[in-house]
């Protein structure tokens, strides 16, 4: 029997594109990479699951059942620690749903309670976070059994879970725009969303859609492709040869449009004289409405084949 609990080790990982309607909960988004978690884990095992980017969460046998312990791509332990989630515990264990965050600035909150969760964006820490693989994650035990006796010990634990994590902190480039002010209307996380969608340094984000007394911002988070998950939109401007384009970034596989840096055609109408001159967009649905003030506008769209189109606004 204890050959066969050995071998017995029972784990998967939940490929994200296949899971992000099943587990809403556990969703990338522009500043957080997540994949979902779920297992079987028996006696003295240890439980491994390759994340991505060379990422791999573990949960380690130790004397009350398993604690989670998170590795980098070299191997290298990943500093963690659980966090309280106001769940009452069961055999003194914070059980059935188990949170933790892990980076190489995780410290114990008694001596360090100014550390937020690592790896948020919008971390205000006193201690500025180091470099590196950090973020957090959540279990929820889904079965479990102890050993029988006074000092109990679980001995088989089914569990589903999220681990989420990026690479912060981290600056966008922008080495390539003239001015910092040329930015100005873009978070950092925007700017480094388009740079990792495969922006061309050619290409500059333009920020002159917001106006004096509109409510505009420089970028739109359309779902384009309808998958649940928000798409970025911006105007971009091409120095060489003074043009005007938009750009789409869909999130899903980080797949990087460019249009309008062309002549309008019939079928696909959005040009680069149009891009100069609008000055107002909207979200409608699944598509983005783009126009000039007192003018035309125009419907920008992807079709049954994935391809970004446009066609002339009907009033």
């Amino acid at each position: 029997m204890s050959s066969l609990r050995g071998l017995f080790v029972v784990f998967s990982v939940c490929a994200f594109a296949d899971s992000a309607y099943a587990a809403p909960a556990c969703q990338s988004d522009w500043m957080f990479t997540a994949t979902p978690i779920e297992g079987v884990v028996f006696g003295t095992n240890l439980f491994r699951a390759e994340l991505a980017e060379g990422l791999s969460f573990t949960l380690q046998p130790d004397e009350s059942g398993w604690h989670v312990e998170m590795r980098g791509q070299g191997g290298e332990v990943i500093p963690s620690r659980p966090v309280a989630r106001g769940i009452p515990p069961v055999r003194g264990e914070n059980n059935p749903t188990e949170s933790f965050i892990f980076g190489p600035d995780v410290f114990e909150p008694a001596h360090n309670r100014e550390l937020t969760v690592p790896g948020n964006p919008h971390n205000a820490a006193t201690v500025e976070p180091s470099p590196g693989k950090q973020g957090q994650g959540w279990l929820a035990v889904t079965d479990q059994a102890f050993a029988e006796g006074e000092a109990s010990r679980k001995v088989y634990m089914a569990f589903e879970g999220c681990v989420a994590w990026n690479d912060g902190p981290r600056e966008p480039v922008t080495s390539h725009y003239p001015t910092p002010e040329d930015l100005a209307n873009f978070p950092d996380w925007v700017v480094t969303a388009f740079e990792d969608c495969g922006l061309p340094e050619t290409m500059l984000l333009s920020g002159r859609m917001p106006r004096p007394g509109s409510r505009q911002r420089a970028w739109l988070e359309p779902d384009l492709d309808g998958d649940g998950r928000h798409d970025l939109v911006a105007l971009v401007d091409r120095p060489e040869g003074n043009q005007s384009g938009l750009v789409v970034c869909q999130q899903a596989q980080k797949t990087l449009t460019l249009v309008g840096f062309t002549s309008g055609t019939d079928s696909a109408p959005l040009s680069s004289d149009f891009l100069a001159e609008v000055d107002w967009w909207l979200i409608d649905g699944r598509t983005v409405v783009i126009g000039i003030e007192g003018a035309a506008s125009q419907i920008v769209y992807l079709d049954q084949a994935g391809t970004l189109m446009s066609r002339w606004a009907v009033d």
